[in-house]
């Protein structure tokens, strides 16, 4: 199971590293604080420990719920009971050849957080910053992990960072036949003219 709580570490000793040292942690270049930031806005945006529990408290408790579900995801309710009894799963159970794995939705969770983070840097750093662009690139980033990539794309898909570098996320989970289709079919710049679906699990573009 991927370690989640490692992951929030990461991501926020990265933004205490950022602004303690001025360099940024996605490209190795200097951090600013846009021209005209207040000191007290600075001081607002240093992450307090309790915020810190949330963000560990949101990835961890997602992925713990995901791996609990992962091995029952699709049974009916009377199957689940039928196999772990009237209360159903009480604990992990084998799936994906192990015990306690995450499925797509972790992975595409984690890539979430990825393409926020990086959103924010570079608002940080350029004072201009187009959101759903660059987590639209996060969940390509994620497609590469899953063997796919997108049909008509002739850019490259920029694939630095650390997140994408742990081995544990290339590995297919189930990922729904709409997020990839949806997905594979889109073009750099993160397109609003995403596929319409009525496929079960389906939101917006992705399940």
């Amino acid at each position: 199971m991927l370690n989640t709580n490692r992951f929030a570490d990461l991501c926020c000793t990265n933004l205490s590293r950022c602004r303690r040292t001025g360099i940024s942690p996605i490209r190795g270049q200097p951090f600013r604080f846009a021209v005209g930031t207040s000191s007290e806005l600075k001081a607002s945006l240093m992450i307090s420990p309790t915020r810190l529990d949330r963000i560990k408290g949101s990835l961890l408790g997602g992925a713990v719920g995901d791996a609990l579900g992962a091995g029952i995801e699709f049974l009916s309710l009377d199957e689940i009971r039928q196999r772990f009894g009237l209360f159903g799963v009480q604990d992990f159970v084998p799936s994906y050849g192990r015990q306690g794995a995450i499925t797509d939705d972790t992975q595409m969770t984690l890539f979430t957080a990825e393409g926020l983070m990086r959103a924010w840097f570079r608002m940080e750093e350029r004072g201009i910053c187009h959101v759903p662009s660059i987590v639209h690139h996060a969940y390509l980033r994620w497609l590469l992990t899953q063997g796919e990539r997108p049909k008509r794309a002739d850019f490259e898909i920029r694939t630095d960072g650390w997140l994408y570098g742990i081995s544990a996320l290339h590995s297919r989970r189930a990922p729904g036949n709409t997020c990839l289709s949806a997905l594979a079919l889109q073009k750099a710049g993160g397109n609003r003219q995403l596929p319409r679906t009525t496929a079960k699990g389906a939101v917006g573009s992705c399940g």
